[in-house]
C-alpha cells in the first residue's frame, strides 16, 4: 500500500495508475494508495518504507502510527542523515535501517515520476 499526503497525487494514482519513465521507457504500475490522513485502522504492517521529504518525516510517521506494531521494522531511504532521531520516536532503534540509493528521481506531475540511474550504490 502506498500512503502519501498529496490529495491531488493520489486521485491521480487511483484513476491512472502510478506512471513512470524509467530511463526513457514508460511503465505504469496499478498500486493501492491512501491518503496519510486516511490510514486504514486494524492493520499492522511488518515493513515500512519511507521515501518522503525530511519535512514531512515526522507528520507522515505520526499519520501512520496506527500501522506500526512492535514487531514492525522501518527502512528509511531519505536524503540526508539524522532521520533515525526523528523515526526513533516510533520504533525502537533496533528497528530502524538507514539505506542510501544513487536512484534519482522527480516529479513531473501529479501520478507521474520520472527516474534515471539504476538505483545501485
Amino acid at each position: 500500500m502506498l500512503i502519501d499526503g498529496w490529495q491531488e497525487h493520489i486521485n491521480a494514482i487511483k484513476e491512472n495508475g502510478l506512471k513512470a519513465n524509467y530511463n526513457g521507457e514508460e511503465i505504469t504500475v496499478k498500486v493501492s494508495i491512501v491518503n496519510q490522513n486516511e490510514v486504514p485502522t486494524g492493520e499492522q504492517f511488518d515493513l515500512i518504507i519511507l521515501f518522503t521529504k525530511a519535512m514531512q518525516l515526522e507528520k507522515m510517521l505520526q499519520d501512520v502510527k496506527p500501522l506500526i506494531a512492535d514487531h514492525t521494522e522501518v527502512l528509511c531511504l531519505l536524503n540526508g542523515i539524522g532521520h533515525e532521531d526523528v523515526i526513533e520516536k516510533f520504533v525502537p532503534m533496533e528497528k530502524i535501517f538507514i539505506g542510501n540509493t544513487m536512484w534519482t528521481a522527480g516529479l513531473e506531475g501529479p501520478g507521474k515520476a520520472k527516474l534515471f540511474g539504476s538505483g545501485v550504490c
